[in-house]
């Protein structure tokens, strides 16, 4: 038998040697809580979105502060959404009230307020909010 005969038969019974090793069993443990962590998530995934409720935005508005500032006063606010899904071009209306008649009005669009979140923003007045009663209200938002 040549040389080149008995390296390539020594190489083959290496080569045995390896497959008949496989893969060890801590190698399937680990593969099998792989397995199981990938398959737990798709389920909760799959379970969430199925079950979640599809809530319109639930916007709730809070005054502040007010500032006075070189052109008037500004009226700071928050706005937040507790509901399940996003509000965009959220238009924001505040008035100052003398009893039930409005004094004054100002405005702002909110561009976002996504899902379990607050945005704050400002309204411009020239008169002071703080001496009369403000009243803020959502005129409209658009669900993306």
């Amino acid at each position: 038998m040549s040389s080149v005969d008995a390296k390539d038969e020594a190489r083959g019974q290496e080569e045995d040697e390896i497959l008949q090793i496989g893969t060890s069993r801590l190698e399937w443990l680990f593969a099998a809580i792989g397995g199981l962590i990938v398959l737990g998530m798709a389920g909760y995934l799959a379970y969430f979105g199925l079950t979640a409720p599809e809530t319109p935005p639930k916007l709730i508005l809070e005054p502040v502060s007010v500032q006075q500032t070189a052109d008037g006063y500004l009226l700071q606010g928050k706005v937040r959404n507790e509901g399940e899904m996003p509000a965009t071009q959220v238009k924001v209306t505040g008035e100052l009230m003398d009893g039930e008649n409005p004094i004054e009005r100002s405005s702002i669009e909110i561009d976002s307020v996504p899902q379990h979140s607050e945005r704050r923003f400002g309204l411009q007045f020239s008169t002071d909010p703080s001496q009369h009663s403000p009243r803020l209200r959502i005129e409209g938002y658009v669900e993306p």
